[in-house]
């Protein structure tokens, strides 16, 4: 969340790829269909979410993307597409993710 990524039970839980909960989802291990995310990728969701101004509207480009603006994006050197850990496929191995059916 520091990063700016939502949370390993939202509809865009990773922050490596596009995919989504509900279009390819947790199960979906052949990587070569995954479209990667980008840094210009998460700038642009980023720059979005942080020029609205009501908190609704937030929500909703963040609903949208499952980026939110973080103060890591004013480093120069930062590249939010390849400085974060994987928090979602940690999360997959220790079993933490709970898909109820």
């Amino acid at each position: 969340k520091t990063a700016g990524f939502a949370a390993c039970s939202h509809e865009h839980f990773c922050s490596v790829c596009h995919c989504t909960r509900s279009h390819q989802g947790y199960g979906d291990t052949n990587y070569h269909s995954w479209k990667c995310r980008t840094d210009a990728d998460c700038w642009s969701a980023a720059e979005s979410y942080h020029q609205v101004a009501t908190p609704e509207s937030r929500l909703n480009e963040f609903n949208k993307t499952g980026v939110r603006w973080s103060e890591l994006l004013c480093l120069p050197y930062f590249d939010i597409a390849c400085c974060i850990v994987v928090d979602s496929m940690h999360n997959l191995f220790l079993g933490l993710i709970k898909v109820l059916e």
